[in-house]
């Protein structure tokens, strides 16, 4: 005893450090404890019995479509955000579904406007497109988006009338929208929809390509592992164990290898060994797989990234990069807490902004996914997303919001020039400094009415 009061006395500034390293580890298992019991309990989504009936719904309806309107036969139809990688929050009621279409044409950039590009169609094709493109052949947005939602509203009334069973139990299926970047569908399933609220899907009309968009991209797109910059290079470290080896002094004796002992950590790292997210392996297959799209803008969203000086907005197109999104959500490493966190953000905002409010801008889930994703990139080392690490993460993620609200800038994962904080200031800040300060009892305070939980809204900025 004597002897530990001495050390104390003569290292107070040890012993307090010791202090507060042990407080804060208390700190953070307790709110490890508290963000695991908010996701099992009030986070996590539990799909409804009809999600999947109403997705074979929808495909039947495209089918009709295709068989009707020959040029909107799709070359594929693709489920992607939250559903297709099981990140949804609270409920799985809603899903976004991709009609893919190869047209043929020529993408131009538009750098005043980032995010966006006119498309001209082929004349080989215009043909086909002549109600909706311009005289020069351009594909005009909203013309197509316009003339798709009519023929599916056709196929839903067809299925009604003709294949009435194909409805199962549908008691009512509701069309919404059109000028923007998603037609709505809205299904109604009698008294379960009395307790979860109606079935939605968002189905997206889009142009895919091969490749990456021809516009600025951010850097990690276009990383290769050669191109990882350091030094000394690997070619070095490979000739120092293999030719040059090294010595013991006075008297230099020779040797092969590394010595026996500790060595900076640069010394051991292979080009293989070079932490980054996502991985080589992804973007490859973002590159020569996955693609991109062109979806119509979304006339809702705040467009204040367009320029003023645009020659037509009614010619833009708007980058869509959600099924490269899907594709890194769904390579997440199993046993990491990528998609646990991002589920706990959109389920915290959910309850923050419910279905049915308006703030003015409004925080999406989008944003939230974009957090996620800059904090994975700026954290590629697995170590740092094991469970024990729910907290640090959780916190982190909170700060970097924070920041970006305050100061109106949150860069697009995939384009650094678009800005989805621009256009106005967001009241929330507060909230999320109260997050942050009291963590615990902010998530013991959100509770949940199961029949009035809010639905998953991706974004209103789908990209």
């Amino acid at each position: 005893m004597k002897s530990m009061l001495e050390g104390i006395i003569e290292r107070p500034h040890e012993h307090l450090q010791n202090l507060m390293t042990e407080v804060e580890c208390q700190k953070q298992l307790r709110l490890n404890a508290a963000l695991e019991k908010f996701y099992l309990e009030k986070a996590f989504g539990h799909q409804i019995d009809e999600y999947t009936e109403f997705k074979h719904y929808i495909e039947n309806a495209l089918q009709e479509v295709a068989k009707k309107y020959p040029r909107f036969r799709s070359s594929k139809v693709e489920l992607v955000g939250s559903s297709a990688t099981d990140v949804f929050a609270l409920l799985k009621k809603e899903m976004d579904l991709l009609f893919i279409f190869n047209i043929k044409g020529v993408i131009t950039d538009q750098p005043d406007s980032p995010g966006f590009a006119r498309f001209q169609v082929d004349p080989s094709v215009r043909e086909d497109w002549e109600d909706c493109i311009n005289n020069e052949g351009y594909l005009e947005p909203r013309r197509i988006s316009s003339e798709f939602k009519k023929c599916f509203e056709w196929a839903v009334s067809n299925i009604k009338l003709k294949h009435p069973n194909d409805l199962l139990d549908l008691t009512d299926i509701e069309v919404r929208g059109g000028d923007s970047v998603a037609i709505t569908i809205v299904g109604e399933y009698g008294q379960s929809s009395e307790i979860f609220g109606k079935v939605q899907c968002d189905l997206v009309f889009l142009i895919g390509f091969e490749g990456l968009p021809p516009t600025k991209l951010a850097l990690w797109l276009n990383e290769k592992s050669s191109q990882i910059w350091r030094w000394p290079t690997f070619d070095t470290l490979k000739n120092i164990p293999n030719i040059i080896g090294f010595g013991l002094m006075v008297l230099l004796i020779g040797f092969e290898r590394f010595p026996p002992a500790v060595l900076a950590p640069w010394f051991k790292k292979s080009s293989s060994q070079i932490k980054r997210w996502p991985t080589f392996d992804t973007v490859e297959k973002i590159r020569n797989t996955i693609g991109f799209g062109l979806v119509a803008k979304n006339v809702n969203a705040d467009d204040s990234c367009i320029s003023e000086t645009a020659a037509d907005v009614n010619l833009l197109w708007r980058y869509s990069v959600s099924r490269a999104e899907t594709c890194i959500l769904g390579h997440c490493q199993d046993g990491l807490i990528h998609k646990k966190l991002l589920i706990i953000l959109k389920a915290v905002k959910m309850f923050e902004i419910p279905e049915g409010s308006n703030p003015t801008p409004p925080l999406t889930s989008y944003h939230m996914k974009t957090i996620l994703l800059h904090e994975a990139h700026d954290f590629p080392d697995p170590n740092n997303w094991k469970e024990e690490k729910l907290a640090e993460r959780y916190e982190s993620a909170l700060k970097r919001l924070l920041k970006s609200i305050e100061e109106n800038h949150l860069p697009h994962f995939f384009f650094p020039n678009v800005n989805l904080f621009q256009g106005g200031q967001y009241s929330i800040a507060c909230k999320i400094k109260e997050m942050i300060d009291n963590p615990i009892d902010y998530l013991e305070m959100l509770t949940v009415d199961i029949g009035r939980r809010p639905l998953d809204i991706e974004s209103s900025i789908l990209f």
